[in-house]
């Protein structure tokens, strides 16, 4: 690959590298210290997301980078995946998805900055951490680290927004971004507040009956400031009087954010953005029928499985080193000859590491035993059956034997029309691995279901988050709907070839597109709202509309008891028959209310 003209920002040795934009491309100066990073004497606050470039195709980076930066991101995170660089020792691709430069010149055309983490160790839930198998058996560490500055130094879901995360971080990002003078510049200092004490601090006398710190910055050079008013209380709001800054209300475990210490601009609890209902629709592929037609093929092993694969072994070998990781299976077979009536009911006993075994004899599955597949070090345990023993048992005697088969199933489909995400449902699978047009979509278990137990209907945030805390999905499947690029499909006919491990059905899997179906609105008085239809779609009902105290969440909102008579014509006026419309949030747009003493606020449910 041709060297790239990009120069690089190097920070903390390996575990940090920025590649310069534009921007950054004519600086002459870029230092930090324990409040910001400071570019050209200019100290910023720099909001980063990650985006991983093998994960995605180079068709997707610039729709991806842009609503990054749309909502409020300043630099994109990624790794370098050297186990899919080098694939084979000294074999590199930086090709399609794996073009690096590429990459980092959309992010660049974007006028964003890069934070590439080079590695070769990159992150824990990847195999092995990006470094390549080989490394823990073949190759030193120090040798890999080497290969990884070499090579450095020559080359230098789905689309829609997740609502309603994508909007109140971006609500967060542009309040901080408002302030980042104060918070880089300036001097802090925090008041812990106990319940009804009253403290005397410069021009402020602060009444705080629930809020538990107040933190307050003030760059002494211009004297802007800013305050941080935090309620730790897990069930009660704090209503603040600030004197001459102001009133303020803030819930219960929740952050408000006060420019010049007297206008709130944001509040962690008062989410005042859209929420999103997706919904899936057929394909809608012209001419073509809803049901897959399917053919099912058995993997070609005969010669492996008739002793002319790869190699033979007099041992059990342990499953990593074998493979390195160019598999996630292992086959290990061996005959022997049973001639006595005594074996009709034998037990096979198996001594294994193995995350999933699956044992046949003479081509039939006997059975299926699974164990624990995470844990500390996990990488340095033995995987798979190396050492045994494998025993057959019966009337005492053990012999080993193991055997093994698998199946394929594949049908064609035409790409869905349109230009809305397209998922396959794998609804009625077992375990495997799905491919289209030999592109890997990933690995699916839809038939691995979550505990039934521990759903509600209702999501209270408050208080410290538990692995327990607003459970979503009980009793089913994980992930049952796998996005494919549309980069990856055909205009005419598209393969999809589903490696099933465990016998599951693919009569019910089914190609959909996904698309805003409701969108919902939720703003505090002060705030304005704003819903939109993706896609070129327009707003077509309004279900539900009030502006004063409305209760219930996105899909179950309900009317409290106060509301502006004209909340529900209003929204209709201002939101049928338009992709995007925007509402302030305030009596002049609504009318009174006659809600007092509350904080006042809109709720919207509308259908795209």
């Amino acid at each position: 690959m041709a060297s790239s003209p990009i120069s690089f920002l190097v920070v903390g040795g390996l575990a940090l590298l920025c590649s310069c934009c534009s921007a950054l491309r004519t600086a002459t100066n870029v230092s930090y210290d324990s409040r910001a990073i400071i570019i050209n004497g200019e100290r910023r606050v720099l909001f980063s997301g990650a985006i991983h470039y093998p994960r995605s195709t180079p068709e997707m980076w610039p729709d991806l980078i842009r609503k990054a930066k749309e909502g409020g991101i300043d630099a994109i995170e990624t790794y370098v995946f050297w186990d899919r660089h080098e694939p084979r020792r000294g074999k590199y691709d930086f090709s399609g998805h794996l073009d690096l430069i590429r990459f980092m010149k959309t992010v660049e055309a974007a006028g964003l900055y890069a934070i590439l983490r080079i590695g070769p160790y990159v992150c824990a839930e990847w195999s092995y951490g990006s470094t390549h198998a080989m490394v823990s058996t073949v190759i030193p560490f120090s040798q890999t680290i080497q290969k990884v500055l070499k090579c450095g130094l020559k080359t230098g879901l789905d689309g829609n927004l997740n609502q309603p995360k994508w909007g109140h971080l971006k609500q967060l990002h542009e309040a901080i971004k408002s302030v980042q003078n104060v918070l880089t510049n300036g001097t802090f200092a925090t008041l812990t507040i106990t319940a009804m004490e009253l403290l005397q601090r410069q021009c402020s006398e602060l009444n705080l009956p629930f809020v538990n710190q107040l933190t307050r910055y003030v760059n002494n050079a211009t004297g802007d400031s800013v305050c941080f008013l935090s309620n730790q209380n897990k069930t009660a709001d704090a209503n603040i009087d600030l004197q001459q800054d102001g009133k303020y209300t803030v819930p219960a475990w929740s952050v408000s954010i006060l420019a010049g210490c007297n206008k709130e601009i944001y509040n962690t609890a008062k989410v005042n953005a859209q929420t999103s209902v997706m919904v899936k629709k057929p394909s809608g592929a012209i001419n073509e029928s809803t049901l897959l037609s399917w053919k099912w093929v058995s993997e070609p092993m005969k010669d492996a499985l008739g002793g002319k694969g790869d190699f033979l072994a007099s041992r059990l070998l342990e499953q990593k080193e074998t493979t390195v990781d160019a598999s996630d299976y292992l086959w290990y077979t061996t005959t022997i000859n049973i001639n006595e009536t005594a074996w009709t009911n034998a037990t096979l006993r198996v001594n294994t590491r193995g995350h999933v075994l699956h044992a046949y004899v003479n081509q039939e599955l006997i059975g299926t035993s699974y164990l624990q597949n995470y844990d500390s070090f996990f990488d340095l345990t033995p995987t798979g059956i190396v050492g045994g023993p494998i025993q057959l048992i019966s009337n005492g005697k053990a012999i080993k034997d193991i055997s093994s088969n698998i199946w394929f199933y594949k049908t064609t489909f035409k790409a869905p029309s349109g230009t809305d995400p397209v998922v396959v449902d794998l609804q009625g699978m077992g375990k495997g691995h799905a491919w289209v047009n030999g592109q890997s979509i990933g690995r699916f278990w839809p038939s691995f279901l979550a505990d039934k137990n521990g759903c509600s209907d209702t999501c209270d945030y408050r208080g410290q988050y538990g692995s327990n805390k607003c459970l979503r999905n009980c009793g089913n499947p994980s992930q049952r709907w796998y996005h494919i690029p549309r980069s990856f499909l055909n205009k005419k006919r598209n393969t999809l070839v589903l490696f099933e491990e465990m016998g599951g059905n693919p009569s019910q899997v089914s190609f959909l597109t996904v698309t805003v179906g409701t969108a919902c609105g939720n703003a505090y008085e002060g705030n304005t709202l704003q819903l939109s239809c993706q896609g070129g779609r327009t707003i077509s009902v309004i279900q539900f509309a009030s502006f004063g105290d409305p209760q219930g969440t996105c899909g179950s909102f309900k009317k409290g008891s106060c509301e502006a008579a004209n909340s529900f014509s209003a929204v209709e006026k201002a939101c049928i028959g338009q992709q995007t419309c925007s509402l302030n949030v305030s009596e002049a747009t609504f009318g009174p209310s006659k809600c007092d003493n509350i904080t006042k606020r809109l709720a919207v449910q509308a259908v795209c």
